[in-house]
């Protein structure tokens, strides 16, 4: 049995704070612990994830590269300036 000097001293900030989080777990808001916590994305997602990305840096790349005077060959491979096609 705890007597008066071994127990806690009441914080009211601490209550406070515990009273908000509660809140904030009921509204779903809470940004730590369980309500925090993602479903892990499944590898369809990630790989969906990654091919736009990726089609979105290509983007980007090809109008780089165009405006630094690159050009395509016929098969789709970029020729920096100043070079030709061999062959």
């Amino acid at each position: 049995m705890l007597r008066d000097e071994d127990s806690a001293k009441r914080d009211p900030q601490l209550a406070m704070w515990l009273l908000k989080r509660a809140d904030q777990e009921k509204a779903g808001t809470l940004k730590r612990g369980a309500a925090a916590v993602r479903q892990v994305a499944t590898s369809e997602e990630v790989r969906e994830s990654l091919t736009v990305a990726l089609r979105q840096y290509g983007r980007r790349l090809g109008a780089k590269r165009e405006a630094e005077g690159w050009t395509k060959s016929e098969d789709g491979h970029w020729i920096p300036p100043g070079y030709g096609p061999t062959g």
